[in-house]
């Protein structure tokens, strides 16, 4: 039994690495849609679970000291590596869903900084920093949950309720400290400092993304998304006239649409959101500008949504005399989140294209 104890201890970096890519495992196969019951019940108790063993690992190296190969004071290692699998299923959750929500063209830098925090957890794992890195990544999955819980809870969406998202996961990471220094008053305070001005970090971090557009704006979700030359509903049912694309593998090139002056084109999108969500979204056509990067905006066509469909809430918006160039739709929140963006490019033809038939 010892031999295993200081096996565990020699090797204790390693086997929480293991068991944080175990939360993200877990989380990839298991987690469905955003706002089921049992998927909030799992992120509540996840969240729980981490508070719950980071406290009492801050009380055991508090009361023992910092693990070492005997075995009285190993406790504290096995509490770290439930602590880590518990971060580690609230971070992968919450990167799993904002990646599925994300424009990838407009929201990468921050999938990427999000899944970069796992390859971080290997690299910064002293135990000096310990305290400091596991309440940091326990405040960012808080604050990312909330992000997308609160709209869910609510039914509504907008910049109030993300600032509320905020100012509700600072209200519970200072009881969280504050239970933190009840219970190892000496080591809290000697780390009270990087963790305050981590946990700022983070928070203007969020805030940056989201007033910046990057961050994807969940709990909505962009389901499908096309520009289309002809567009009728028959009840359910979408049929659309469309013209060939390139085959999705070749995701680096731009479709062409051929469009015979005067003739409209046709911009549709599939929105997921939650059974208690209505909220507005806006179609903004934009042509490329004048300057390098610039682009202008044609027509914004908002219009609203529920939630609950699987497949997304559809909806469309149509403008006519596109002139010859570079276009994109992007399909954003009222607060300018960007959930989609179609990309396509306009040429001007004298004969209607060859099109075919879908059905949606």
């Amino acid at each position: 039994m010892k031999s295993l104890w200081a096996w565990i201890a020699r090797n204790e970096r390693h086997l929480s690495a293991v068991v944080f890519l175990g939360g993200f495992g877990f989380d990839n196969l298991a987690l469905g849609r955003i706002d089921l019951p049992w998927v909030e019940t799992l992120y509540a108790g996840f969240l729980v679970g981490a508070a719950l063993l980071i406290v009492l690992s801050h009380f055991a190296v508090e009361k023992y000291g910092e693990p070492t190969e005997s075995g009285r004071r190993t406790i504290s290692t096995f509490l770290n590596f439930g602590a880590q699998f518990f971060i580690g299923g609230l971070l992968s959750g919450c990167l799993i869903f904002y990646a599925r929500g994300a424009a990838w063209n407009v929201s990468w830098p921050f999938i990427f900084l999000l899944g970069a925090v796992f390859l971080a957890s290997e690299f910064l794992h002293s135990r000096k920093e310990r305290l400091e890195f596991q309440a940091t990544l326990f405040f960012l999955a808080l604050y990312l949950y909330a992000i997308f819980a609160l709209p869910i809870a609510s039914g509504r969406m907008g910049s109030l309720i993300f600032l509320a998202s905020g100012a509700a996961s600072a209200i519970l990471f200072a009881l969280f400290l504050w239970l933190l220094r009840l219970v190892g008053e000496a080591r809290f305070m000697a780390s009270i400092r990087p963790i305050a001005i981590r946990a700022a970090g983070v928070l203007l971090a969020i805030n940056a993304a989201y007033f910046t557009g990057i961050l994807p704006p969940l709990p909505l979700s962009l389901q499908d998304a096309g520009i289309y030359h002809g567009l009728v509903k028959y009840g359910g049912s979408y049929q659309f006239q469309a013209e060939d694309m390139p085959p999705a593998w070749q995701f680096w090139k731009t479709p062409v649409l051929h469009v015979v002056k005067g003739t409209p084109l046709y911009a549709y999108s599939a929105v997921f959101a939650p059974v208690a969500i209505s909220t507005d979204i806006v179609h903004v056509w934009q042509r490329r500008g004048t300057y390098a990067g610039s682009w202008e905006t044609v027509a914004r066509v908002p219009f609203g949504i529920a939630g609950g469909r699987d497949g997304g809430y559809r909806g469309y918006s149509t403008i006519t005399d596109l002139s010859p160039g570079a276009w994109r739709v992007t399909i954003e929140t009222e607060s300018g989140q960007v959930i989609g963006r179609e990309r396509f490019d306009v040429e001007d033809s004298f004969a209607v294209p060859a099109l075919h038939t879908e059905v949606k």
